[in-house]
């Protein structure tokens, strides 16, 4: 039992350092592109191969760092590998990414809903009060995506301009969520820690 709680720790801390990261650095792209909607194109694909390749240099760390049981189905070594080989691709040769930059982007949007989604359905499982934060969050991000897949502006300035807009709020609303489950898990493993002492008091008592 005691080993539960001590997993969720661990994994708790190892997602909320690796989102925390990732949303800091789309926070940052989000306010290049809002100050510099036209002319930040090469940066932004530029900075866009740098943050995959320093995440996927993360996710290979975490993957030979982890024991053989917590690495075993995790995928971060696939993940890491195809991260840090596109981030390579993209700081080489920007225009490459700049050619579908949007709809990159609006992936990224999209996946990122997806993963809200997900922790919408993990908060409720877990009873958590606030578990529709996250379902709004995922309907939010899914449609923002969706505006930038499809592009209905006229002009590529307003489109950059609402991309960074829709980053910005994305980032800041998972770091808020990413604050709200660190905080779910670790009242659960603290339960999870009452039960062990309980069990524990309770075969001593036994045994006497």
């Amino acid at each position: 039992m005691k080993s539960i709680s001590e997993k969720i720790r661990k994994q708790v801390k190892s997602t909320k350092r690796e989102v925390t990261f990732v949303d800091v650095a789309l926070l940052i792209l989000g306010v290049l592109m809002i100050i510099f909607p036209e002319q930040s194109g090469d940066i932004i694909c530029i900075s866009i191969g740098v943050i995959l390749g320093i995440w996927g240099l993360v996710r290979l760390i975490t993957y030979f760092a982890s024991g053989k049981v917590e690495s075993f189905g995790s995928f971060a070594l696939v993940q890491g590998a195809a991260l840090l080989g596109f981030g390579i691709l993209f700081i080489i040769n920007p225009g490459m990414l700049k050619a579908f930059l949007s709809a990159a982007l609006a992936i990224i949007l999209i996946v990122s809903g997806v993963m809200k989604l997900q922790y919408a359905v993990d908060f409720l499982r877990l009873k958590a009060k606030f578990w529709y934060i996250s379902l709004l969050g995922a309907i939010i991000s899914i449609t923002l995506g969706a505006v930038v897949f499809f592009n209905p502006f006229t002009a590529s300035k307003w489109l950059m301009l609402f991309i960074g807009i829709s980053l910005v709020v994305n980032a800041l609303w998972d770091l808020v969520s990413v604050a709200i489950l660190s905080k779910i898990a670790k009242n659960f493993a603290a339960k999870d820690d009452g039960m062990i002492d309980v069990e524990s008091s309770d075969a001593v008592d036994t045994d006497i």
